[in-house]
């Protein structure tokens, strides 16, 4: 397996990797975004950071996908006009409330694992732990937040296998725009590395 940024893909493996992008992450945008999954394509195959989003590779086909935030910036930057010419006015709310839940850094050295997706098919056989550990061995940050949901727990057992921790708690615009999405209950972890 080989692990590499989303700018070193070929056009034909960006949108393998945004599609596997958009099937792991489908429960949560397919009901706060668009259940539209060619509109979520449009939107995050130029709205995701390419120098914040590494890519798994397995015979040179994507498998996996994850982005990464630093203070002050996230993996995901939809245009607000892209958002609004595919979701309407809607769009707008969208733009404003696409990372609201991610957890919030306070120091240059901490960094956040946005994003994590495994396509359907190699889920189970270690690509997001590699993921995640190609971003702690390449990145300068003594510690990673993340959110995922308690629901996800194939997701919570990967994270607590690498070392994380349950953190900090959501804020009460979060859990109630969770309760209303019916997305999970949202819970914050943290690695600190050594």
């Amino acid at each position: 397996m080989n692990i590499v940024k989303l700018s070193e893909l070929t056009e034909t493996q960006l949108d393998d990797a945004i599609a596997v992008f958009v099937e792991g992450m489908y429960p949560y945008m397919g009901a706060s975004i668009s259940r539209d999954k060619a509109v979520l394509h449009a939107i995050f195959k130029v709205g995701l950071d390419p120098a914040q989003v590494v890519v798994a590779l397995q015979d040179d086909r994507p498998v996996g996908i994850c982005g990464w935030g630093k203070l002050g910036s996230h993996a995901a930057k939809p245009s607000r006009k892209l958002l609004r010419q595919q979701l309407g006015l809607y769009g707008i709310g969208v733009h404003a409330g696409l990372n609201v839940s991610q957890p919030k850094l306070k120091q240059d050295d901490e960094g956040r694992v946005e994003y994590l997706a495994v396509c359907a098919s190699m889920r189970g056989q270690g690509v997001g732990g590699k993921l995640i550990e190609h971003l702690c061995a390449t990145l300068p940050y003594r510690s990673y937040m993340l959110e995922t949901t308690e629901e996800n727990t194939a997701a919570v057992r990967l994270y607590s296998k690498l070392g994380f921790v349950r953190s900090q708690k959501h804020s009460l615009l979060v859990r109630i725009t969770a309760k209303i999405f019916r997305i999970g209950t949202p819970i914050f972890m943290r690695l600190e590395l050594p």
